[in-house]
């Protein structure tokens, strides 16, 4: 079903001016960006889209995220684990807080460390992201980007954005937080 035939919404509703919606495909929205630039999202449940969770604490974990989510566009749920329903999803928070997690929809699939970056890359919306995520699953770059997400993992309190608490497990960061 083609949607590339836009109309704005009446004005009665909340953010008519920066939404259109398609006319063929009622679900899809197009957030305004800037004057004359528009964003394609769909409508739908969180179990109809992979999640990506990572650690909201981690100020590296948090700011390599948002530049991978600017820069792909996936269509994926985006959250930090720390407000995600860990046991709904059927993942451990020790799982969540040594790496960062892609979860397929209606599927017990879940990926970790490099495969979850290489989940990621393949939902990007250019080529050239998604040979970069299929490249990430082959050997033998699969075990050097294992290698490569181990390294970064277990440094990212030295990286930009890093703080100390990004070294600590998550029981002790959240102590921390809350002064104890």
């Amino acid at each position: 079903m083609a949607c590339d035939g836009l109309r704005e919404l009446p004005p009665s509703e909340a953010l008519a001016p920066f939404v259109k919606r398609s006319l063929e495909c009622p679900q899809i929205r197009i957030w305004r960006l800037l004057p004359g630039m528009y964003r394609k999202t769909r409508k739908c449940t969180m179990a109809e889209r992979p999640i990506l969770l990572y650690d909201g604490d981690c100020g590296f974990c948090t700011q390599a995220v948002n530049i991978a989510v600017r820069r792909l566009d996936p269509d994926a749920v985006v959250t930090p684990w720390q407000y995600a329903d860990l046991e709904a999803l059927g993942v451990t928070a020790e799982r969540a807080d040594r790496e960062v997690l892609w979860i397929e929809p209606g599927s017990a699939e879940v990926h970790g460390g490099a495969e979850a970056v290489a989940q990621l890359l393949k939902q990007g919306q250019c080529q050239r992201w998604q040979v970069a995520g299929q490249a990430m699953t082959l050997p033998p770059i699969s075990g050097i980007a294992r290698l490569v997400y181990r390294v970064v993992a277990l440094n990212r309190h030295r990286l930009p954005g890093g703080t100390a608490a990004c070294s600590l497990p998550a029981h002790l960061r959240s102590a921390e937080r809350d002064g104890a």
